[in-house]
């Protein structure tokens, strides 16, 4: 059951050999958390010699999901959030997890359904429609923050949802970002 799904993953990272460097956060994050966690991925990076725009996308993602974990994430007595982003070789890996209540879960799943449809020119589109009409889904924006995850992970992010309790779901999303300098 996902109720343990932080211990655990984080139990198998541990001996993961591919990743000798990661930043775990298990529990709840404010505002004040998130520019110290940027500050730490910044200067991880630069020892990493990624290429300045894998360094870029990876602080706004990483931004993006931290904030919507601040805004959007419920208060559970059944889960924690939880984020963690591994530095490999070639790549960076990203993954959160949060509580949501039922109707967050329904609007959520449904638009990361439509999202996962379009293509990369199309989200792009989409995203730059919203900023100019000033149209958006949901509360505070999150229509707008899912395009602003999917341009930049370029629409490889993954979703997955399961129930928790009675009207609260748990949302995982994962997106691994390839260095396309140190990839080839």
């Amino acid at each position: 059951m996902i109720h343990d799904y932080p211990k655990s993953d984080l139990l198998n990272l541990i001996s993961d050999e591919k990743s000798d460097r990661m930043i775990v956060l298990l529990g709840e994050i404010d505002h004040g958390g998130i520019a110290g966690v940027i500050n730490s991925i910044e200067s991880i990076m630069k020892g990493c010699h990624y290429s300045q725009s894998t360094k870029s996308r990876c602080k706004l993602l990483c931004i993006e999901i931290l904030e919507n974990s601040v805004k959007h994430g419920l208060k559970s007595q059944n889960t924690k959030p939880y984020f963690r982003i591994q530095f490999l070789k070639d790549s960076l890996k990203i993954k959160s997890g949060n509580a949501l209540t039922y109707e967050d879960y329904k609007s959520l799943s449904a638009r990361t359904e439509a999202i996962k449809k379009l293509t990369l020119e199309e989200v792009n589109e989409e995203y730059m429609k919203q900023l100019k009409d000033g149209k958006f889904y949901g509360k505070s924006n999150a229509g707008l923050g899912m395009l602003s995850i999917a341009k930049r992970s370029y629409n490889l992010a993954s979703y997955e949802y399961e129930k928790v309790g009675e009207d609260e779901y748990y949302c995982i999303l994962e997106v691994q970002l390839k260095d396309k300098i140190k990839a080839n």
